[in-house]
C-alpha cells in the first residue's frame, strides 16, 4: 500500500483560470427568416500546481501522483460533473453557457486513493 493511500493528500491548488470566447451567434443571411442566433459559449482555461505536502506534513513525491480530477457544478459545493484529465495540471473546459460555476480539484494515486478537494473557485461565465 503506498504512502498515499494510507494519508490523504493536503492539495494546495492554485487555480490560475482565464476565460475565453470560443463562439459568437448568428451571421448574415439571404433568406428573409430571421437566422436562428447560435447560442454563445465559452471555454475556461484551467491550471493548477502539484500537490507538496500530505495533510499529516509530510512531502508528497510527484512521481505519487497518478493524475488529477476536475470536479465542477453550478451551486457551491455540489459538483454535478467529475473529469478525469490524467497527469496534466492544466485543462480547459469546452462550450461553457453563461453560469456561475465552481471548481476544485483532487489528485490521485496509483492505487485510485482521491485527495481532498481543493480550495473551491468561483468562475462566472457571461
Amino acid at each position: 500500500m503506498s504512502p498515499i493511500s494510507r494519508l490523504s493528500i493536503r492539495i494546495l491548488i492554485w487555480l490560475f483560470i482565464s476565460i475565453f470566447f470560443v463562439a459568437c451567434g448568428g451571421g448574415g443571411s439571404t433568406s428573409s427568416a430571421s437566422p436562428t442566433p447560435t447560442p454563445l459559449t465559452k471555454s475556461i482555461a484551467l491550471s493548477w500546481s502539484s500537490p507538496t505536502g500530505r495533510t499529516d506534513g509530510s512531502n508528497v513525491s510527484p512521481t505519487d501522483i497518478a493524475g488529477y480530477k476536475l470536479h465542477y457544478g453550478t451551486s457551491p459545493g455540489v459538483y454535478s460533473k467529475t473529469i478525469n484529465v490524467g497527469n496534466i495540471t492544466s485543462y480547459t473546459l469546452n462550450s461553457m453557457s453563461f453560469n456561475t460555476y465552481y471548481i476544485a480539484v483532487s489528485a490521485y494515486d496509483k492505487n485510485s486513493v482521491d485527495s481532498a478537494l481543493s480550495r473551491e473557485q468561483m468562475i462566472i461565465v457571461k
